[in-house]
């Protein structure tokens, strides 16, 4: 009986011992799951954070290049606008060609400009311009740089009005 009762008192204590490491063995298993879920949360955090940090980028590359076309338009403009109010007085023929053919070129852009609003209905130019537009293309050269070819648009823009 007394055999029994020791093989009793160790079978209970293996038993306590497998229990308390049963639980030991979930406890780290937790312990590891909550680890593993706490890095990945990280990681989508990081990714997150990088994701927003390229949109910004991306806007703050955006506005550069609005505000690079705002300021090339500024200077365009303002070059337009030398040419636009010069005195013709003291030109000779050739400068006055020239500047003949830069203002039509001017006023034909703003004039396609101002309308392009309605482009999307057909109707690029409206009664009041619609006469107006292809007087000002009549003896202009055909450069692809708007106008603005230099001496070669220049000359041949002379033979043809000659």
């Amino acid at each position: 009986m007394k055999r029994e009762q020791e093989a009793a008192s160790l079978r209970e204590k293996i038993d306590a011992m497998v229990q308390s490491n049963e639980l030991m063995l979930l406890k780290s298993l937790e312990i590891k799951k909550e680890l593993d879920e706490k890095k990945t949360k990280e990681k989508q955090e990081k990714w997150q954070m990088l994701k927003e940090e390229g949109l910004r980028k991306a806007a703050i590359e955006k506005q550069k290049a609005r505000t690079s076309e705002t300021k090339s338009m500024s200077l365009l403009l303002v070059e337009e606008n030398k040419i636009m109010s010069m005195n013709r007085n003291d030109m000779d023929d050739l400068t006055k060609t020239w500047h003949d053919m830069a203002r039509r070129e001017i006023l034909k852009r703003r004039m396609v400009a101002s309308t392009g609003a309605c482009s999307s209905s057909g109707d690029v130019f409206s009664a009041p311009y619609a006469a107006n537009v292809d007087d000002f293309s009549a003896g202009v050269g055909t450069s692809v740089g708007c106008g603005f070819g230099g001496a070669d648009e220049l000359q041949y823009g002379l033979h043809s009005a000659e």
